[in-house]
């Protein structure tokens, strides 16, 4: 799996700042977004979870999702977003800058690319949001996942409150490493939100805005820390000890 979560903290932007020679050439949008640290914890939460790739502050920039997103099973991206409901296919996610990219995913730049990924998760405001296209559907930043060649999205259907998107998201990562099918892993998850609160945070606004779209099918994940293979590394090393006592107690019997 892949988490990436810029988190646009001030070190973010200050780092920013200082790469940039031409103060004219500021990108001023990109100091004026929100900080996300609810998003950089399920990002780090994922990397124990899942053993995710972990990628937050400088390293969740664009240049990293172009040259590796492709190799993972699961993408999560955790950041903001700029919805164009006039040119959908301009709608972006932002991530941080790089020397080679502006920090802008486009739709356009997704629907060019080639993803192996069974389920992406995209926990940004309105990633599920576009013009409808008769032949198409509606065309947004999820459609644009889906035709890079993944089969499942979780995408928003509004602004979403980062806190509740955080804790449902991380809710249903657990439930799908437990084997759950997508659809009943954000359905129990967002029960367990709306079971643990009773006041003005259970309404739809906090937990309905993440749904999923495509194939609810289960999928295999890497969990926690591979007990398995150590389980079977041990196993030949007791192996290859009995062998040579084996072995030995053969010949001290010839002799």
């Amino acid at each position: 799996a892949l988490a990436m979560a810029p988190g646009f903290e001030d070190a973010l932007k200050d780092a920013y700042l200082n790469s940039v020679s031409d103060s004219s050439q500021v990108d001023q949008g990109f100091l004026h977004q929100i900080q996300q640290p609810f998003a950089m914890k399920t990002a780090h939460a994922l990397g124990g979870l899942l053993q995710a790739e972990v990628k937050v502050g400088e390293e969740a920039n664009e240049s990293e999702f172009k040259q590796h997103a492709a190799q993972y099973e699961v993408i999560h991206l955790g950041t903001h977003t700029q919805i164009n409901n006039v040119s959908p296919l301009y709608s972006k996610l932002i991530l941080s800058k790089s020397s080679n990219e502006d920090g802008y995913l486009h739709a356009y730049e997704l629907y060019d690319m080639q993803l192996q990924a069974e389920l992406a998760v995209l926990t940004a405001c309105q990633t599920g949001v576009g013009q409808q296209e008769s032949s198409e559907g509606v065309i947004s930043l999820a459609h644009s996942f889906a035709y890079a060649g993944c089969p499942s999205i979780i995408m928003s259907l509004w602004d979403v409150d980062e806190q509740s998107t955080a804790i449902i998201t991380e809710a249903f990562y657990r439930q799908l490493a437990d084997g759950r099918s997508k659809n009943r892993a954000l359905r129990d998850a967002k029960l367990a939100w709306i079971k643990s609160h009773d006041n003005e945070q259970n309404a739809p606004y906090y937990w309905a805005g993440l749904v999923l779209m495509g194939d609810p099918d289960p999928i295999e994940m890497a969990t926690g820390f591979p007990w398995g293979f150590v389980l079977i590394g041990l196993g030949l090393l007791l192996a290859v000890i009995l062998f040579t006592l084996m072995s030995r107690g053969n010949r001290t019997f010839t002799d």
